[in-house]
């Protein structure tokens, strides 16, 4: 399967006259799980972004597929109808649980059908590919009426292998080209491990992760404000750390799934903030409980300069009618060479947060706050000139 094409893909071009059937082996095989998707699903949003009109799913054992299972299948279809030739059909619906149709195998009687074996979970590209040719060189694809493709038989004993490998090349082809170099060496690998493993759990979606990095976040803040000890700063820093790895597991399930969207993303960007800013303003309460006022003063002037910060960036994206953002800065440094990258990689929380680890486990929390006030001095006047020279340019 061609991983990133599945989860990158644009919607399907011109339709094909050719209807498809996709033949499952069993409701069993059907309706399991590849990172999170019924894998009838991913065999029916592959045939229809390869352009066929109308798909069948035929289960050879005709099990009848949970409901669960035909939401999915409507959701990935798009407009492509799917119907069946042993009494199931699926129609996709807007929100709207699918319906049944009545099953009428004789429309197609004179048409040529071509045969995908579902379990396969054959790609796009190579599915219009037999179309076009009308072969079908892939042993998984197969040409014929609808008498001379008999339902396969069930049983194959290497299908959940297979499905196993095709998780773990999904959810790997989630990673970001704009990952940080602590995020590509560490967290991602940990990310992605978790992420395989929830999406092992029916129904799991981008949001349940979300709301997993805020609970570790509120954790962090209570164990640096609670606590109120060197303790509590070096138990708050490795929390810190866990909620930046953490917080790459809803956008690889969002990707995994083909459930991205604006809000989700939005959602996802004002939680990082607001654990950043808690780190902070915990870190801050920790040192000031324990009598280290100079720094806490120095963290207290950098944390109101990281809130400037972030307004300027977020009010700057929604003036541009684009959603909430505070990357608008990274991108403009990415594009400047390699020293505007490293920039941007020595800022970015995952490697703030592997250092806030290093340093507080030093014993080193006072020079670490006392740093981060001078690197957001440096960071809020680049962002307020930029400001002001796109806004005179602008005027």
């Amino acid at each position: 399967m061609r991983v990133q094409r599945q989860i990158n893909s644009s919607p399907k071009g011109k339709a094909l006259s050719t209807p498809a059937v996709i033949e499952f082996a069993s409701g069993a095989t059907a309706a399991a799980l590849v990172a999170g998707v019924p894998a009838a699903a991913r065999a029916v949003r592959e045939v229809a972004l390869a352009g066929v009109e109308e798909c069948w799913l035929r289960i050879a054992d005709k099990s009848p597929l949970p409901t669960s299972v035909r939401q999915e299948i409507a959701r990935l279809a798009g407009t492509m109808p799917v119907r069946g030739l042993d009494g199931l059909a699926v129609l996709p619906g807007s929100g709207s649980a699918p319906c049944l149709l009545s099953d009428r195998p004789e429309d197609f009687i004179h048409r040529p059908l071509l045969a995908v074996e579902g379990e396969a979970l054959v790609d796009a590209a190579t599915i219009r590919a037999a179309l076009a040719s009308a072969s079908g060189h892939n042993p998984a694809l197969r040409f014929g009426a609808p008498d001379s493709l008999p339902a396969r038989a069930p049983g194959r004993a290497d299908v959940r292998r297979h499905y196993a490998r095709a998780g773990r090349a999904i959810v790997a082809a989630t990673a970001k080209s704009t990952d940080g170099i602590v995020s590509r060496s560490l967290n991602r690998p940990i990310s992605q491990a978790i992420s395989r493993a929830l999406l092992r759990i029916p129904g799991i979606q981008p949001i349940h992760a979300t709301m997993g990095t805020a609970a570790i976040g509120l954790m962090m803040f209570t164990a640096l404000v609670a606590l109120g000890s060197p303790v509590g700063l070096v138990l708050g820093a490795l929390l810190f750390h866990a909620a930046s790895v953490f917080d790459g597991v809803d956008g690889e399930i969002a990707r995994a799934t083909l459930r991205t969207s604006d809000r989700g993303a939005q959602i996802d960007t004002l939680i990082d903030a607001a654990t950043n800013l808690a780190f902070i303003f915990g870190t801050v309460i920790n040192l000031a409980l324990r009598g280290r006022w100079l720094s806490a003063s120095f963290g207290g002037a950098g944390l109101v300069m990281l809130t400037i910060g972030l307004t300027v960036l977020g009010g700057g994206a929604r003036r541009r009618g684009a959603p909430i953002s505070f990357d608008g800065l990274k991108q403009r440094f990415r594009a400047s060479g390699r020293l505007g990258q490293w920039a941007v990689w020595l800022t970015m929380r995952d490697f703030l947060a592997a250092a806030a680890v290093v340093l507080f486990v030093a014993g080193l929390a006072d020079e670490a706050i006392i740093g981060f006030s001078a690197i957001m001095t440096v960071w809020l006047v680049v962002i307020l000139s930029t400001h002001a020279r796109h806004s005179a340019l602008g005027a």
